[in-house]
């Protein structure tokens, strides 16, 4: 990952990442490879905003049969609120699309959130 922040209220990361993990399907494993870009930035001491864009590939290994790819694309839009500092408000926008060479697996959704967060 690669972080830079050329104000102390604006960072930039890039990360990417490729590993393997077990199948919760009939696939021996999955062979996965994803890059994010996050943008942090921070308005006042009490008021953040937060942007991921991201794309994930998701490729299923199998033995003796063809292999099948999910191409993930997601982003999210995150408002944080601080009321004190040990209280805060968030809302968020969340997107996630998939295609698939797999028939009926390629999706979107969309998911929208608040929430309360506190400290103790």
């Amino acid at each position: 990952a690669f972080t830079w922040a050329p104000e102390e209220f604006n960072t930039l990361r890039i990360a990417s990442r490729k590993y393997y993990d077990e199948s919760i399907t009939d696939a021996s494993y999955l062979r996965i490879r994803s890059i994010d870009l996050t943008w942090t930035y921070d308005w006042e001491d009490f008021l953040r905003t937060t942007l991921i864009v991201g794309n994930r590939k998701e490729t299923s290994e199998f033995t003796g049969a063809p292999d099948s790819e999910d191409d993930i694309d997601y982003y999210s839009l995150t408002l944080q609120y601080a009321l004190r500092p040990t209280l805060q408000l968030t809302a968020s926008v969340a997107d996630t699309s998939i295609s698939s060479d797999t028939v009926g697996n390629s999706s979107d959704k969309t998911v929208i959130s608040a929430g309360i967060v506190a400290a103790f």
